[in-house]
């Protein structure tokens, strides 16, 4: 049923930008001792773009959450550097779908990796936790 209301197909690919900023570094996180994007910045910024993409398209009454993610962070981003994100729907089902991404700085792929939503009725879902 979902999947006839989703406008999103296998290989549809989009991209969005952010500057690292203090507040995204591991030293301000408390996950490193650097000033440096922090890797639970990164994972944050791709899981909440996956998010954004997938919400628009789901029916009232249905939400995605995160279920899986997988990352290999490759190189340290300073504060000031913009980062462009890239996902691109590489498995889509009746119930989930599954990104692939790249992190990048300029031309250098900073970080890679896969992350999963789960398409769930929101009202069933908030149930589980009464």
């Amino acid at each position: 049923m979902i999947m006839e209301l989703l406008n999103l197909n296998n290989g549809d690919a989009f991209t969005e930008n952010f500057e690292v900023t203090e507040k995204y570094t591991a030293l301000s996180l408390g996950t490193g001792t650097v000033p440096v994007l922090s890797t639970a910045a990164l994972v944050i910024a791709v899981e909440n773009f996956s998010m954004i993409k997938v919400q628009s398209n789901l029916p009232e009454g249905y939400t995605s959450v995160g279920t899986r993610f997988e990352i290999t962070h490759l190189y340290p981003s300073p504060i000031g550097a913009v980062i462009k994100i890239e996902i691109k729907i590489i498995r889509l089902e009746e119930n989930r779908v599954d990104f692939h991404f790249i992190a990048s700085e300029g031309d250098k792929a900073i970080a890679t990796g896969t992350h999963r939503r789960a398409f769930v009725n929101t009202e069933s879902f908030l149930s589980k936790i009464s």
